[in-house]
């Protein structure tokens, strides 16, 4: 389930047990459960990924012309699930809620969620896992926030580059860094817009952001936003509940734990 919306996926291969097994590991927080032999096509209503573990190039041709997924190994068929099932949820999703680009945080107790805003390659997936050992792991990719300020978990695999080679990102259960579950409610408590400066101060600037400022700034991080009735009515009105966002610039991941304790 990922931001509420079921995510069928139809493993095959001459590798699928393998394959089937890792992504109950990796996907576990995502209530995943695993059905054999049953056919729920006519009952089922949300996205759908097809998988195939097989070397066979062949096999790969067909996999691409009919829109799934495949790869040789398992470590490959990791790393091109997540984003297949991330992007199938949001397009699935699509003009229902405003969707960000997001690593988002929650107060262990409250819900109150902290959603770190950024782009790829910014630091978002490394600042969310070192945050999230002390507040709860809502997801390191994609924030899904309807109009009263509700979010649901989408709490992924995550993916962080590898040191040992230069291709594709590792996937990395959230219980393999001791990352804390987040409560069942949540709700949308900060809009985080996140600057990592590796050379930038030791304690993080914080600037406040007017909604004309953000409005741009934050839009940029949105999945179909055009397919919303009101996209900036609605992306203000987000922002205006939580007063502004505030823009973050910081030098190190873990220099931001009173900030967002702060903040919720």
């Amino acid at each position: 389930t990922a931001f509420g919306v079921p995510v069928r996926l139809i493993i095959g291969g001459r590798g699928r047990d393998e394959f089937a097994e890792r992504v109950l590991y990796l996907w576990k927080r995502c209530d995943i459960r695993e059905v054999t032999g049953v056919d729920v096509a006519a009952e089922f209503d949300g996205a759908v990924v097809r998988g195939v573990l097989d070397p066979d190039e062949a096999v790969h041709e067909a996999a691409w012309a009919l829109d799934s997924v495949a790869a040789e190994t398992v470590e490959i068929a990791e790393s091109v699930l997540t984003p297949a099932v991330t992007m199938a949820a949001i397009t699935w999703a699509r003009g229902k809620k405003v969707m960000l680009h997001a690593g988002a945080i929650a107060h262990p107790e409250t819900g109150r969620t902290a959603v770190l805003i950024g782009a790829s390659g910014t630091g978002k997936t490394t600042a969310t896992r070192t945050l999230a050992t002390q507040f709860g792991y809502v997801t390191d990719e994609t924030v899904a926030v309807a109009a009263d300020g509700s979010i649901q978990s989408f709490a992924k695999p995550l993916a962080l580059m590898p040191d040992d080679r230069a291709w594709g990102k590792r996937q990395h259960s959230p219980d393999e860094f001791n990352l804390l579950p987040a409560p069942a409610q949540l709700s949308l408590g900060a809009l985080v817009l996140l600057t990592r400066d590796p050379e930038g101060p030791e304690v993080p600037v914080v600037r406040e952001l007017s909604t004309i400022e953000a409005l741009p700034l934050v839009g940029e991080h949105t999945s179909y936003f055009g397919e919303l009735d009101q996209p900036l009515h609605e992306l203000a009105a987000l922002i205006r509940s939580v007063g502004s966002v505030r823009h973050v610039t910081y030098r190190e991941a873990a220099t931001l734990t009173d900030l967002v304790a702060e903040l919720l």
